[in-house]
């Protein structure tokens, strides 16, 4: 059973697939794609992605490297739902799935991803998968401003030549392996710099859990997911503390 809390602290869940394709998208599939997921997603709009092509060549001269950046731009399709808490972004040979705050939970988010997966691949007819990822950002706020960590997260950076107790702030990043290898997850803890409120802390908690070796088939995808879902999971559960669930509710959702 998927685990949520009442006062869940994620406040975006992401599913993202890479393809390799062969062609262009032609307006005419968009449509098609569109219809496939209106029922859930009916407000469209369409957005634009501007980059930058450059080389820089030790040959050149800077004034010559300047000259032969070349900007591009291209449009990308985002369908929103009614209430604008779920959403789907299609870029080419990427598309995801996109839900924000409030989270309800695995059970009601895993089936929109394989509808908008499965109208994708049928559309689209990409060549191969080149890569899945499910990130899961959290926003977790500490009611009081001195506290140890130990007493809120697993999680914890040490020095031998400094007290504990003397830490003020913590910045952690790592990537780990799973699934032998097939997988892996990026994990960061950060605490939230931005203005808050006298009397509480807030921290982030950003798990990006991904494929790393594309040997999963387009049959093996439902699979990929709840194995994912699981691990993310595990992952979560294991940085937080007795103390941290309280502050989520103290109990999941029924």
């Amino acid at each position: 059973m998927s685990k949520t809390y009442k006062k869940s602290p994620l406040i975006e869940a992401v599913c993202e697939f890479r393809f390799v394709v062969g062609n262009d998208f032609v307006e005419q599939q968009r449509e098609v794609f569109y219809e496939r997921v209106k029922n859930i997603f009916p407000d469209h709009k369409k957005e634009k992605k501007h980059q930058l092509e450059f080389e820089i060549r030790q040959d050149k001269t800077p004034e010559e490297n300047k000259s032969a950046i070349k900007p591009s731009s291209h449009e990308f399709d985002i369908y929103f739902s009614e209430d604008k808490k779920y959403s789907v972004q299609l870029d080419r040979s990427r598309v995801s799935i996109h839900r924000v705050k409030p989270y309800t939970s695995w059970n009601e988010f895993v089936p929109l991803i394989q509808q908008v997966y499965k109208a994708y691949i049928e559309i689209f007819s990409p060549n191969k998968l080149e890569r899945i990822g499910m990130r899961y950002i959290n926003e977790v706020v500490i009611p009081i401003e001195d506290f140890l960590f130990t007493e809120y997260f697993t999680i914890n950076a040490s020095l031998p030549s400094l007290n504990q107790v003397q830490q003020k702030s913590i910045f952690l990043g790592s990537v780990f392996e799973q699934e032998d290898g097939r997988d892996a997850i990026k994990v960061q803890f950060t605490e939230k710099q931005s203005k808050k409120p006298a009397g509480m802390r807030t921290f982030m908690l950003d798990f990006d859990y991904f494929l790393v070796n594309p040997i999963v088939s387009f049959e093996e995808i439902s699979e990929w997911l709840e194995k994912a879902h699981t691990n993310l999971e595990k992952v979560f559960e294991g940085v937080i503390t007795n103390e941290t669930v309280n502050q989520f509710g103290g109990e999941y959702k029924k």
